[in-house]
């Protein structure tokens, strides 16, 4: 008798973990973050990169953090850069970011620099990076959240060139998740999903979570 309870006992532990939310102890927000493989130094090979923010209102951007990850020479710290978000990324909004030289721009104007990267990279070297948007979690009992940042509610185009039209840029992916702390990229972590049956997920928007 004693072990059939011991067993109902396990059972029901089972089934309670499997329904507890993935948000861990300590998640401060949720982010999303683009991988830029191919970003140049060289004022030719400019980039512009289009972010609109489709959130309801409390998916305003509160941090906004620029990671260099590799260059030619690799050496790259790959420390990370908090970046002013100023209302930039507001629910709602569009902001074009301009990748021109050694420095990120607002808008397609080099009179308006966001962030400098010339200690990091050289005049005329390629490198890649990740682009990350934090939001502030709002209250809920699991991951379906009021406020939560995913890859259809923070997108982004980008183009590369000086030609008219610009040259359409390929091959950067989207991951969206929890952040422990915003200002830290190490602590990012994406959501759960699984990957084989998405019919009975409560976590964020399905395949969001995921690359692609």
């Amino acid at each position: 008798m004693r072990n059939i309870v011991c067993l109902i006992l396990v059972l029901v532990s089972l089934l309670l973990v499997g329904s507890v939310s993935e948000v861990s102890a300590g998640t401060s927000g949720t982010y999303v973050t683009y991988y830029l493989p191919y970003l140049h130094t060289n004022t030719s090979g400019v980039i512009y990169c289009v972010v609109s923010n489709f959130g309801i209102g409390a998916d305003n951007i509160t941090h906004v953090n620029f990671n260099i990850m590799g260059n030619e020479s690799g050496t790259t710290t790959r420390a990370t850069a908090q970046l002013t978000t100023l209302g930039y990324f507001a629910s709602r909004k569009t902001v074009m970011l301009t990748f021109s030289g050694q420095a990120i721009y607002i808008g397609t104007s080099t009179d308006n620099q966001y962030t400098g990267m010339s200690s990091i990279l050289g005049v005329s070297e390629s490198y890649g990076a990740k682009l990350s948007f934090v939001s502030t979690i709002l209250a809920g009992t699991n991951a379906l959240r009021n406020s939560h940042l995913n890859c259809k509610n923070i997108v982004m185009a980008c183009f590369q060139g000086t030609s008219n039209p610009k040259r359409n840029l390929v091959g950067y992916s989207c991951e969206a998740g929890y952040a422990r702390n915003s200002d830290d990229t190490t602590t990012f972590d994406p959501y759960n999903i699984k990957y084989y049956n998405f019919s009975d997920e409560t976590t964020a928007d399905n395949a969001t979570g995921y690359s692609f």
